[in-house]
């Protein structure tokens, strides 16, 4: 018979897990695109605001990328506010702005945060 350490080896407690409609509200104040709250499911330092057209939204999945005809804005995570039942950030323009070929590329993206991060 194996010992219990061994029987429940695989076992992992249950996590609480917050419902798909818990999202974060996200403010993005200064530049273009002042005032603009959307609701995101991340929270990182640095997010990139499109705007097409009439169209304007947060690309705050690892997965998303703008299209073409897309301009592009980065914005920097300045508060985060947690209470029970509400989760808020806030977003300030970043200045200078980064090339729009570097931020727009799906490799260059990530290289510039992490240059950012270092600073």
């Amino acid at each position: 018979m194996l010992s219990t350490r061994h029987r429940y080896r695989n076992h992992r407690p249950n996590k609480r897990r917050l419902p798909a409609r818990y999202l974060v509200k996200a403010t993005f104040f200064g530049g273009p695109e002042d005032g603009f709250s959307q609701r995101i499911a991340r929270v990182p330092k640095f997010i990139r605001i499109i705007h097409n057209g009439t169209q304007i939204a947060a690309l705050d999945q690892l997965h998303q990328e703008p299209e073409e005809t897309d301009i592009v804005y980065v914005y920097r995570r300045t508060t985060g506010k947690h209470r029970p039942g509400m989760v808020r950030a806030s977003y300030t323009f970043q200045d200078p702005q980064p090339r729009m070929g570097r931020i727009a590329h799906p490799y260059g993206w990530p290289a510039w945060v992490k240059e950012q991060l270092v600073k």
